[in-house]
């Protein structure tokens, strides 16, 4: 797991509508940390800059969350459009959308 570097993180995030649902930002949040900042292969398959491959169950363990809560969250970040999820019978693979744009100054 990625442990050099960081992230940005608006206050406005405070205001986003999964914000108060905790294993629906953790989850987020988790997934923000952990893709890549660069594109890299894994397996003979290019994992684009703001993707990851994992599995539910290392979500799990990652996040401290069940499974159960794993798809759960998912759904809700899925439906609202801030990740999605391709999942073959080996590997999921997890975008985060609308990643690495620009703050404006102003914000």
């Amino acid at each position: 797991m990625l442990e050099g570097g960081f992230i940005l993180l608006h206050r406005s995030i405070l205001r986003w509508e999964w914000y108060g649902d905790l294993n629906t930002a953790r989850l987020f949040i988790h997934l923000l940390l952990t893709v890549n900042y660069e594109p890299q292969r894994w397996q003979g398959i290019a994992v684009e800059r703001g993707q990851r491959v994992a599995s539910m169950a290392k979500l799990a363990d990652e996040t401290g969350l069940t499974v159960k809560q794993v798809r759960t969250a998912l759904e809700h970040l899925k439906r609202t459009g801030e990740v999605t999820h391709t999942a073959t019978s080996k590997y999921g693979l997890f975008t985060v959308c609308l990643l690495y744009t620009s703050p404006s100054p102003r914000d």
